[in-house]
């Protein structure tokens, strides 16, 4: 099963590409990662994706954006993103470094790259064919084994890189609350670590709150700008995937499970369990067990 491995601000611990060649291709199927979605993450690469199959929906800066097929999303750098599919859908993505179009010394990276990933505005959704179509093409080269791939691969995230700059330079200049935007990212950054970090314990909301010194309502507001959920809600799912994590590899009793995930009411912690995977906490281990 596929999985998405962060730290505890939810950054993407794979490295995309190598250093001399800072661009990765993906085929991802969304039913085949562990929890049937592509869990909340960021990377300082940009991201190009298109939806090949069936319906993706992109959670991102506090929207839900429906993709069909045929339609896809540039994803600036370091933006906290999630994908969902409720049939199974499937999305080509390219992630790349911005210094891959061009070194930062040069005029081009400084009149055509900076001005977009410094901008306020975190995506772009593509729904032109003509960017799509370049999207198609570059993963027929991704997935080839000719002898000038590389050169290829290049020239066509440049023409990627030119498409987006022609249909969306406008919406990047006309992004606003730039500032407010990136203090509710770092807020809601630092309370997501302080329950990574204390998800065992019995904390409330206003210890999330206190832990990024703001008020219960502005915590309320950073987790659903910048994750569109609420903290508490944020924490029950982490305590959900801990406690499955546990159960896959430990033959733990599922009360102490609940005990060391955080939940004191056994019968709140199972009815969870199974609203979130479908399986009581026992079957789930069953059918799971390393």
């Amino acid at each position: 099963m596929m999985q998405i491995v962060t730290d505890e601000t939810k950054k993407e611990l794979r490295q995309h590409g190598t250093d001399d060649f800072p661009f990765e291709y993906y085929y991802d199927v969304i039913d085949e990662y562990d929890i049937k979605y592509i869990d909340w993450h960021w990377h300082p690469e940009v991201e190009f994706v298109y939806v090949e199959d069936n319906t993706v929906l992109c959670l991102i800066d506090g929207q839900k954006i429906t993709l069909s097929k045929n339609e896809g999303i540039f994803i600036n750098c370091n933006t906290l993103h999630r994908y969902e599919s409720v049939n199974g859908g499937v999305i080509p993505n390219f992630l790349f470094m911005p210094e891959f179009i061009a070194s930062k010394e040069t005029a081009i990276f400084k009149k055509y790259v900076d001005p977009i990933i410094h901008s306020t505005t975190p995506f772009f959704v593509i729904k032109d064919t003509e960017t799509v179509d370049l999207m198609k093409k570059l993963k027929e080269v991704c997935v080839s084994n000719e002898e000038t791939r590389e050169l290829k691969i290049h020239k066509f995230s440049e023409e990627l890189w030119e498409s987006l700059y022609k249909n969306a330079s406008q919406a990047f200049q006309e992004g606003k609350n730039h500032l407010s935007r990136n203090l509710a990212g770092y807020r809601t950054q630092t309370m997501m670590r302080f329950i990574h970090e204390n998800y065992s314990k019995g904390i409330k909301l206003e210890d999330i709150a206190a832990s990024s010194s703001v008020s219960k309502s502005e915590a309320l507001r950073c987790f659903h700008t910048s994750l569109n959920t609420t903290p508490i809600d944020y924490l029950i799912h982490y305590r959900l995937n801990a406690a499955a994590q546990m159960l896959k590899t430990r033959n733990t009793k599922i009360s102490t499970v609940a005990e060391l995930t955080g939940f004191e009411n056994i019968s709140y912690f199972c009815r969870m369990f199974r609203r979130k995977y479908g399986l009581s906490p026992m079957q789930y281990r069953i059918k799971n067990m390393q």
